[in-house]
């Protein structure tokens, strides 16, 4: 069975501390796929060696293109541009300070292959060690929780996409709004609203760091938070209804089971209560933000 031509795209902004071996790790990724897959970096407004550190990486590898530019994009309009600018007939969309494990892209890919009616797929994010031992297993928590909750048995969580590695169809791919925050929640429930099938692909993975700092756990979480609640500000009842507290929506679907996610659900009660008290009151963040300086590696 032939694997479609594949467009792997990341967006980056001031990521100098991690985009040269985030790029080695997906070049390692697309060796299984052959002579079929492009590599598309879109660094705008970048203000440190971001660029300069691209660029060592595509004189080793002609297959990645370099999209440059000094006025600073959102990650939502940097992924527009991914997809406009890609030939491959499936859009793979991994984040600037992630390490790809080598056999995601395959298992994305072949995905799509095996399956012509599948539109939307993820993988999942692994949080590594990091220098504090806390904020590592709270990383390992929540990411358990959102496995438990994007593998429910009836499919009602597929649309929380994992936002640092996830795939479209370029067919079903349409150009992300002006000004969006959530990039991954937007594709999981547009995708679901016009029946296209979504899956969650567990075994395909990411490695990252989670917020080592309270400041920037703080500031990632309040911020997801609020992207959530722009949603429901959409026009449309596509996204008149995406949960503000996760944890909610967990608890009605897991029952007794989610148990044993229960303190990270009441964590993102709190978080959840705050962000929508922070944006009741007009403290609301815009679709520019600066990367989270713990998440990267040293």
């Amino acid at each position: 069975m032939a694997t479609p031509v594949i467009t792997v795209g990341t967006v980056a902004f001031n990521e100098a501390r991690s985009i040269a071996r985030s790029l080695q790790s997906i070049l390692v990724a697309t060796q299984p796929l052959g002579n079929v897959s492009e590599v598309i970096v879109v660094a705008s407004g970048c203000t440190d060696q971001t660029v300069e550190q691209v660029r060592r990486v595509v004189e080793t590898s002609p297959t990645i293109q370099l999209v440059n530019g000094t006025q600073r994009l959102s990650k939502c309009e940097g992924l527009n541009v991914v997809a406009e600018r890609a030939r491959g007939k499936i859009l793979i969309f991994i984040d600037a300070d992630l390490i790809v494990h080598d056999e995601a892209l395959r298992i994305l890919s072949q995905a799509f292959a095996e399956d012509p009616s599948l539109s939307v797929a993820y993988g999942r994010m692994v949080p590594t060690k990091g220098a504090s031992r806390l904020w590592t297993t709270l990383g390992a928590w929540t990411a358990s929780a959102l496995d438990t909750i994007r593998g429910l048995p009836d499919g009602s969580g597929l649309w929380l996409v994992c936002g640092p590695l996830f795939a479209v169809r370029a067919s079903a791919w349409t150009n992300l709004p002006n000004g969006l925050m959530s990039d991954d929640v937007y594709v999981g429930l547009s995708a679901q609203s016009k029946g296209l099938r979504i899956r969650y692909l567990r075994n395909a993975i990411a490695y990252g760091l989670y917020p080592q700092t309270l400041r920037d756990y703080l500031d990632q979480k309040l911020r997801n938070r609020m992207a959530r609640i722009q949603l429901r500000m959409l026009e449309g009842d596509t996204f008149r209804n995406v949960p503000l507290w996760i944890g909610g929506f967990a608890l009605r679907r897991l029952r007794w089971s989610a148990m044993r996610h229960l303190p990270i659900l009441l964590m993102d009660g709190g978080l959840s209560a705050i962000a929508l008290l922070q944006w009741l009151c007009g403290r609301r963040p815009n679709a520019l933000w600066n990367p989270v300086q713990s998440t990267k590696p040293d």
